[in-house]
């Protein structure tokens, strides 16, 4: 998906599209789970910082990499120029501004 493709759907459209693509567009639902998981698996401090992550937003979608545990925040996504990273053309665009 292109940026200007991104600005043509809703926000729900286009992050259901584009978690299809990629693994670190994540529900809120997936996060509690996650959280879940680590606390019967005693990985308490990982679920903590996810925890405090997700509680500061009120958001439905959150840009996480499962892979990095701790050295990685969730980020709230909340509106469409949240998602613009995830877009084919991102690099391009602010490769135009530098």
């Amino acid at each position: 998906m292109t940026i200007k493709e991104l600005y043509s759907k809703d926000f729900e459209t286009a992050v259901t599209e584009l978690s299809y693509e990629n693994d670190y567009i994540t529900s809120i639902e997936v996060l509690k789970d996650f959280i879940i998981y680590n606390v019967q698996n005693d990985s308490l401090y990982l679920a903590a910082h996810i925890l405090d992550a997700i509680r500061t937003y009120d958001a439905d979608y959150y840009n996480y990499d499962y892979c990095m545990g701790t050295c990685e925040t969730p980020e709230p996504l909340m509106d469409l120029e949240d998602l613009e990273e995830f877009c084919d053309d991102y690099e391009v665009k602010n490769n135009e501004k530098h």
